[in-house]
């Protein structure tokens, strides 16, 4: 199946499909190399998707944190969206329905986007360095905030990453995987309650 998602101690995992099935997904009805999806009919997984996470949303005295994980991205850089379909199949769901963390790969980079002032997006991360044989995406290694969004961007090293998962926060730790040192470490807090709908 291309979209699931199922319970593992106090965290509510979803996996979202950002290849197929919703209006023009990257790969679509057909792929740069061969056919692919649809996998159900027109609808189907973000009806799926919007029902999973209004569930999940709701029992959060019982799994209080939701993280989704797919293999795109929809945010790049901290000025704009760089795939913008992704985004509006998953954004604005995932922000409505309060996920906690979004992990994705497909970048060879690491790219992390912490929402700050009135932006209440979900906190995104590409963590597509651990080892590709395709190499590094080529971008420069830079840190900084917008009025949206606080940024740590490194291309010039691979890397692997922990999620850590107390009753009170997320603990996200990023290591260089040459030396072993944390590069970047963020907290998330628990919600108290859900997100009102």
């Amino acid at each position: 199946n291309m979209w699931y998602s199922f319970d593992y101690g106090s965290v509510h995992y979803v996996s979202a499909n950002t290849e197929t099935d919703f209006d023009s997904a990257p790969e679509g009805s057909m792929g740069p190399v061969a056919p692919c999806g649809s996998f159900a009919p027109g609808g189907a997984y973000l009806e799926w998707l919007e029902a999973d996470l209004k569930a999940a949303n709701s029992n959060r005295q019982e799994t209080p944190w939701i993280v989704a994980f797919g293999h795109r991205t929809w945010l790049m850089n901290a000025a704009e969206a760089t795939d913008t379909a992704v985004g509006t199949a998953h954004a604005a769901l995932f922000e409505k329905y309060g996920v906690d963390l979004y992990i994705s790969g497909h970048k060879h980079a690491y790219h992390r986007f912490l929402p700050v002032g009135d932006n209440t997006a979900t906190p995104i991360v590409c963590t597509g360095g651990a080892g590709c044989d395709e190499g590094h995406d080529k971008v420069t290694d830079q840190q900084g905030a917008t009025d949206l969004w606080d940024y740590y961007v490194m291309g010039s090293d691979y890397e692997v990453a922990t999620l850590d998962v107390t009753p009170s926060k997320l603990v996200w730790k990023a290591y260089n995987s040459r030396t072993g040192e944390i590069f970047d470490t963020f907290d998330i807090p628990v919600r108290t309650e859900a997100v009102v709908v």
